[in-house]
């Protein structure tokens, strides 16, 4: 069931995100602002969960409260986070295409900056899709939280890169 309504929710997401960022050519639609925007909101709604979820552990809340965090909290990693995530990753890939399909940025004040020059926009597009990915591994990873197999697989191929000092 879970699996379905993931692919569901991915499915809707990945729609969403190509229309969003095919509908023009302006610069704040091909942009990863919508997708940060939308990280920050999910951020503020799962630090409100997390906060439930505090109470809940000190016996704060009744039942019906708590019952209710739980929906909450399933909707945000079942329907909500890969949901999101497909939308970030459609509107990085659509960037990406971008690059090699070159689209006018226009819109003032980006479009008058770097319009017209192909390289300046294929840098835009490309760092732009590179946030959006980003963003979209964040909200794969809230929805996958829990899934132990999966989790220990993400440490096991993060073992494997350099890491930062």
């Amino acid at each position: 069931m879970r699996a379905a309504t993931t692919g569901a929710s991915m499915a809707v997401g990945a729609g969403l995100g190509i229309i969003f960022t095919g509908i023009s050519s302006h610069w704040l639609l091909n942009s990863a602002i919508p997708t940060y925007s939308v990280k920050k909101l999910a951020e503020s709604f799962n630090g409100y969960l997390k906060r439930r979820e505090e109470m809940i552990a000190k016996g704060h809340l009744s039942d019906a409260d708590v019952e209710r965090v739980n929906f909450e909290r399933d909707i945000a990693t079942r329907i909500g986070a890969p949901l999101l995530g497909a939308f970030s990753f459609a509107s990085g890939a659509v960037m990406m295409t971008n690059i090699l399909n070159p689209a006018a940025v226009t819109g003032f004040p980006i479009g008058s900056i770097i319009g017209g020059n192909p390289l300046l926009e294929g840098v835009w597009f490309f760092g732009n899709g590179m946030v959006c990915f980003k963003t979209s591994y964040d909200f794969f990873m809230i929805a996958l939280d829990g899934q132990e197999d999966v989790e220990k697989m993400v440490k096991e191929i993060k073992g494997l890169l350099p890491q930062a000092s």
